[in-house]
Formats: structure tokens, C-alpha cells, sequence
């Protein structure tokens, strides 16, 4: 039997469970970046739920562990943007506030974006590294008039 479905049959059926509904997210959220105008999904992009359990940090690495886990397997394109917005579609699911970033940099004239998952003010599903790398967007929108001068 393949290892894959080995690890597969060993799972509990909640994981199992999850795992679906991740793959399915995954789909949605393909199909809603790539084909729907971003005026009919922006909201989605804004910290809108007030409530908020006490997950803990440790509960919340593991589901993006899975997270992580299901998007690497995936058949459709997934970037930093479909990642994050699964992750924190599935975290208010479950009544857990995430907070969604959005970094920019410009390297040699090439301009990049990036965006990634904070939790109780800690990064949650990407590195250190990798994220310093990016001037957020709410830093510059608190800190200068003039976007341009940054880049």
C-alpha cells in the first residue's frame, strides 16, 4: 500500500474531515482570485470578526501545519495569497481571529508582493526571514504620504 495512503488510513476522522475541507477551500479560493473581480472578495481581505476564542498558539501552528500540508499537494496554483486566505477562512470557522499582511518590496526594479498570517502578533504561517524582507502595507499607510518614496 502507498505510504501516502497509509498515513491517510491512520489519520482520525476529524483530521480526515479537515483535510477535505481544506482541499475543497483551496479550490474555492482558486476560483474566486483567479475569476471574480476583487471588489466581490475584498472584505474577505479585512479583519472583520470581532469574536475571538482562546486558541492557543500551539493549536493554531498545527492547523496551518495541515494547511500547509494539504496546499503542497494540491493540484490548483497555490500562492501566498490562496494559502492565507484558506488559513484564515479556517480559522474564523472556528472563531479564531487571524490578521492577514500584506508586505511590498522592490528588488533591482522588480516589484514584489507577498502576504502572510499573524496570530496574537506572531507569524504564523511563514518565517521571519522571509517576511522582514517586505515593507507592510500598514506601515506605510501609518508612517508616509508618499508610497513612491519607499521603493
Amino acid at each position: 500500500m502507498p505510504n501516502f495512503l497509509i498515513k491517510w488510513m491512520a489519520l482520525p476522522l476529524k483530521h480526515k474531515l479537515m483535510v477535505c475541507r481544506l482541499w475543497c477551500s483551496f479550490i474555492y479560493w482558486h476560483l474566486v482570485i483567479a475569476y471574480l473581480p476583487f471588489r466581490f472578495w475584498r472584505h474577505h481581505l479585512m479583519d472583520i470578526s470581532q469574536q475571538s476564542t482562546d486558541t492557543s498558539l500551539s493549536e493554531v501552528r498545527q492547523l496551518i501545519k495541515l494547511s500547509e500540508s494539504v496546499g503542497r499537494n494540491h493540484f490548483v496554483k497555490i500562492n501566498c495569497l490562496r494559502r492565507s486566505m484558506v488559513q484564515k477562512s479556517l480559522l474564523e470557522r472556528l472563531g479564531t481571529k487571524s490578521h492577514l499582511v500584506i508586505g511590498v518590496k522592490k528588488n533591482q526594479e522588480v516589484f514584489a508582493a507577498h502576504c502572510w498570517l499573524t496570530y496574537q502578533n506572531k507569524i504564523i504561517n511563514d518565517s521571519k526571514d522571509t517576511t522582514s524582507e517586505y515593507i507592510t502595507l500598514e506601515k506605510i499607510n501609518a508612517n508616509s504620504s508618499n508610497i513612491f518614496k519607499h521603493f
